[in-house]
């Protein structure tokens, strides 16, 4: 069984293996470190180990874009991963396109997107996901369209909350894109303005397993405490709404007169099975005006039952924190 090894120097595109590694026997795992910035190339010297064994190859590297591939001296590919995310079943997925987007990589999200719409066609967040990649590459056109084909579509579904649920995400996030138009009309502007008033912040949340069950507490300086549960105990409702319409997200929306500082924190109870549960962050500054900015952020989410802060954020200063 073969894990990655990273003691490697990546220096201007060139890829340079330090030292090579000798696999001898039969059963156990050779570790592996971090990866870098540009790749790696780790060469194995397998001449012991006995002919007709299999090898297994696992890697987990949610956090840099990645493709993993396998070749023999003689340039045969054993394996090949394609860019991260673009091999996973679609449950695991939000790995790949998450980091992508966080390092402004949109091409390859947009790939990674369109193999999972074609998996999962009827899916919100499918429609989702391609529109806000559509709007990142500025194709806005084709990123409404999406938007109003699933507006259409969930013209007449049985919905949870309309102030959690996907149409309340999906109809801010088409507002937005209109509203930010150089010729955008007023009355569009003033329907976002309506809908998130004096917000200094909007955060969005999505999730990879829609088994995931978490709480999300966050608490100010002045000890007010909010928890948001998405729970089959606490939050029946919005599951099955989630799974029947098949979308993982959520939003808050932060108002620039609220308290300075706001810590968000996150309990995990586990998604059903023994895989990481990822959570992509995206925390978007100034939502709705011309200087609206975003950062995102991807955390791997695997301990359970133990509480974890993820960040803290500052809404009248527009900072994220940590």
């Amino acid at each position: 069984m073969i894990e990655r090894n990273d003691d490697f120097e990546a220096r201007r595109g060139h890829l340079k293996s330090m030292s090579d590694q000798e696999l001898k026997t039969c059963g156990n795992w050779s570790p592996a470190g971090s990866g870098g910035s540009e790749g790696s190339l780790d060469l194995w010297d397998i001449d012991d180990i006995p002919t007709g064994a299999s090898f297994d190859f696992k890697f987990d590297a949610y956090s840099i874009p990645d493709k993993f591939s396998v070749e023999y001296p003689n340039g045969s590919v054993q394996f090949s991963s394609g860019w991260r995310g673009s091999y996973a079943p679609p449950g695991e997925i939000l790995s790949g396109p998450g980091s992508f987007e966080e390092n402004g990589m949109f091409d390859q999200a947009l790939q990674v997107y369109q193999k999972v719409a074609s998996i999962r066609p009827s899916y919100a967040q499918s429609y989702r996901d391609l529109a806000n990649i559509y709007s990142e590459m500025g194709k806005t056109s084709r990123a409404l369209n999406l938007y109003g084909e699933f507006m259409l579509k969930s013209k007449n579904k049985v919905k949870a909350d309309e102030s959690e649920g996907i149409d309340f995400i999906m109809n801010m996030e088409s507002l937005n894109i209109v509203s930010l138009k150089k010729k955008s009309k007023t009355n569009q502007k003033d329907e976002l303005e309506k809908v998130i008033g004096n917000s200094a912040m909007r955060i969005v949340m999505e999730w990879n397993n829609s088994e995931a069950e978490f709480d999300i507490p966050f608490i100010n300086k002045e000890n007010e405490y909010f928890v948001w549960q998405h729970t089959y105990e606490n939050n029946t409702e919005l599951i099955q709404d989630e799974k029947s319409r098949g979308y993982s997200s959520v939003q808050f929306i932060i108002d620039k007169y609220a308290s300075q500082e706001w810590k968000f924190n996150l309990k995990y109870y586990g998604n059903k099975s023994f895989e990481p549960t990822y959570l992509k962050t995206t925390i978007f500054y100034n939502y709705g005006r011309p200087s609206q900015r975003k950062e995102i952020k991807v955390f791997r989410l695997s301990n359970e039952n133990r509480n974890v802060q993820l960040f803290t954020i500052n809404p009248k200063l527009n900072l994220y924190l940590n």
